[in-house]
């Protein structure tokens, strides 16, 4: 037996299994996508998450100060994407783009806010939304709500240093103290970090929540689909391991063989599958499917991923039912931990760090780039090809380890 027929031979078992493995995979269609339905439905009222349109309308409207601070607020990385300010004249445009729907709120400015807020003074803003409140409106009530809560401790503070500031009789710098007490409040009051919550949600961008959880079925069902070719993943028996050692055939090779041939028998299944998803949500325009040397090289280091992850926990036991439900368990904790069922975003902050972390959540992004064609996140290709290399590593050492045990 070559190296080349033992590899050949691989194949072609992969190849006979694959009818089998496709019509097994509608049970954990079902299942995956009654969880993904469920999951969607409790979270969310609309259909998707979009930008939220508010009107802002001001006595100032020639006033630059008023002009930089909305076009300031509006270029910020916690508004750019979840809200668009839209200028009106006066209440009378604003109230008729409301009715229409055009926007979901109106801030009215009164004279001199800008200035108000830099010297001290407080001048509060109008906000004005409508009666029918969806999940819209109702995120960007709570983004101004605590947005006024913050506005209100930064001229608490400006007031209680004044008063600290005469309680001490140094009346010869509370004027300058003032202005650099302002400013910086100023500068408190509109930074993102201490508004809003600091990372965006998953759905933003050109992301939806379709793509996202197509994204996240197709990742979960290449996971479980490896449990449909147990018979090739499986270690291999005393007679089989005695034939490899007499043609002097390393376990490594044989990690190898099966690795690259399940990797391809994955690619094929994984751009059916997206090109299935494509066309049954034909009506989305998220969608954005080019295969391109990019997208080749990441579907190729995410196939490979998932087969490394197969033949790891395949390799850990001689129980077939007990590989088996290592997979499932492994598929779902990993998939939910990872923020592809639910968004990261309603993580806490220690587990939304851990889960940004594990594998499935470079595979859930890499699919995510495959469908949308938005721009590679940073170190993704990295971390793909580092835990590859470390599933294939430990997998080699573990059968090479029963390999020896067996002689």
């Amino acid at each position: 037996m070559t190296k080349l027929r033992l590899f050949l031979y691989t194949l072609k078992n992969y190849i006979k299994l694959t009818p089998l493995a496709l019509l097994a995979t509608i049970i954990p269609l079902l299942i995956v996508g009654t969880l993904f339905w469920y999951t969607s439905a409790n979270l969310y009222e609309e259909n998707e998450i979009q930008a939220v349109n508010v009107g802002v309308v001001t006595e100032d409207i020639k006033d630059s100060w008023y002009n930089k601070a909305v076009k300031y607020l509006g270029n910020m990385d916690s508004t750019e994407n979840t809200v668009n300010f839209i200028k009106f004249e006066n209440m009378d445009q604003a109230y008729e783009a409301m009715e229409t729907s055009e926007i979901m709120a109106i801030i009215y400015l009164p004279e001199n806010v800008v200035n108000g807020i830099l010297y001290g003074e407080n001048i509060p803003a109008k906000i004005i939304f409508p009666k029918n409140i969806n999940l819209g409106t109702i995120t960007l009530s709570e983004l101004t709500k605590s947005a006024a809560e913050f506005l209100s401790a930064a001229q608490a503070g400006t007031y209680t240093t004044g008063d600290l500031f005469e309680e001490a009789d140094r009346y010869d710098i509370v004027s300058s103290a003032f202005d650099m007490v302002d400013i910086i409040n100023f500068s408190y009051v509109l930074s993102r970090e201490k508004i809003y919550h600091k990372n965006c949600t998953d759905l933003t961008s050109n992301i939806n929540q379709t793509v996202f959880y197509a994204g996240s079925a197709i990742m979960l069902l290449l996971l479980f689909i490896g449990v449909s070719y147990n018979k090739v993943l499986r270690n291999e028996d005393k007679a089989f391991t005695s034939l490899l050692r007499l043609y002097k055939i390393s376990p490594a090779y044989v990690v190898f063989c099966k690795l690259v041939g399940f990797t391809i028998i994955l690619s094929v299944i994984c751009s059916g599958f997206v090109f299935a998803a494509s066309k049954y949500l034909k009506g989305n325009d998220k969608f954005n499917i080019h295969f391109n040397l990019p997208v080749v090289l990441i579907v190729t280091l995410l196939t490979l991923l998932i087969a490394a992850q197969c033949l790891f926990i395949f390799s850990l036991s001689e129980k077939i039912s007990s590989c088996i439900l290592a997979m499932f368990i492994y598929g779902c904790l990993m998939t939910i931990l990872s923020g592809a069922i639910i968004p990261k975003v309603f993580f806490p902050r220690s587990l939304e760090t851990f889960g940004s972390h594990l594998p499935t959540a470079y595979m859930h992004d890499a699919l995510l780039h495959i469908m949308t064609g938005n721009p590679l996140k940073k170190g993704l290709i990295i971390m793909l090809a580092v835990y590859v290399a470390g599933f294939t590593l430990v997998t080699i050492i573990i059968n090479t380890i029963k390999a020896r045990r067996a002689n």
